[in-house]
């Protein structure tokens, strides 16, 4: 038989009712419906309060089939449902059934049951290392990243490094050319340039001089921009050029490095050169100064 049913009673908020027809007949009377809320109350109430007190399933069949009514098949099919229902509700899943089956407690909720990045206590949120906020699901970066990235474990801005994106860096870490120093490159020498990726002098002279201000000083033996050239002696001391290593000295100059001067055309063979770099020649065993016209 399909009919509705009014119950006029005032519950408590998520109060839960559980209401069968007990009698046979085809009216439904309070009592169908009193003795299971009634039922109900008590364990909600003994939820509220935290109590594990252990439930007699025969004191609960008693209580919902009382003042019996129905036949005995009926009664004891209702009887068997509703403390099936009951069971469910508030036992704890690991009950066995019948005697010695305690009430759950209720614990409060926490919100978004914290993200699954933190623990729920007493209704609040204790979120894991990382995370914040009521329910864990902000980040929790440390400095806040200095202002300097967002926060997802600290994704730093373009110059910026460390848990807290607060290190400066240097471009192309200096190309291992140099040490980074709050953010600029101290270049190693013979480097130079913001990323010490610039050589000061061509080739490092090939290690066979130093750099100046950008300029090869070659070592003795060595010339040339890079030095990859050999010396000569004193540069030819800027009389002569250097070809493979040997000067090459002008006219009136001569020796390794053109450091002594010569009579023209080796005074052709009649004289010879004195200290004073004057010219001489002699003929007939007699010395005449050169230039002179008079003979002595």
């Amino acid at each position: 038989m399909d009919e509705k049913v009014n119950i006029n009673r005032t519950l408590a908020q998520r109060a839960i009712i559980l209401f069968m027809k007990i009698n046979t007949g085809d009216v439904w009377e309070d009592s169908d419906q009193r003795d299971a809320s009634t039922q109900t109350d008590k364990h909600r109430s003994e939820r509220r309060k935290h109590e594990r007190t252990a439930i007699n399933a025969s004191l609960h069949q008693q209580a919902l089939t009382s003042p019996p009514r129905g036949t005995a098949e009926q009664q004891s099919s209702l009887t068997a449902l509703v403390a099936m229902v009951i069971r469910n509700l508030f036992l704890t899943s690991s009950c066995p059934s019948g005697a010695g089956c305690s009430i759950k407690p209720e614990t409060k909720e926490c919100p978004s049951e914290c993200s699954d990045q933190g623990r729920c206590e007493d209704g609040k949120c204790v979120c894991f290392p990382g995370f914040t906020g009521p329910d864990c699901s902000q980040s929790n970066c440390p400095g806040d990243c200095s202002n300097n990235g967002k926060c997802v474990n600290c994704v730093c801005n373009p110059g910026f490094a460390g848990p807290d994106c607060l290190k400066r860096t240097c471009p192309d870490n200096c190309n291992d050319r140099g040490r980074c120093v709050n953010g600029k490159c101290v270049c190693n020498s013979g480097f130079t340039g913001a990323d010490c990726s610039e050589a000061v002098c061509p080739e490092n002279c090939n290690n066979r001089g130093r750099c100046v201000n950008g300029q090869c000083v070659c070592d003795d033996g060595f010339s040339g921009a890079d030095c990859s050239a050999k010396g000569c002696p004193n540069n030819c001391n800027n009389r002569g050029r250097c070809v493979n290593g040997q000067c090459v000295c002008e006219d009136g100059f001569s020796a390794a490095d053109c450091s002594e001067k010569t009579c023209l055309n080796n005074c052709n063979n009649r004289g010879r050169l004195t200290k004073r770099f004057s010219y001489i020649y002699v003929q007939m065993n007699r010395i005449k100064p050169w230039g002179s016209s008079k003979q002595t």
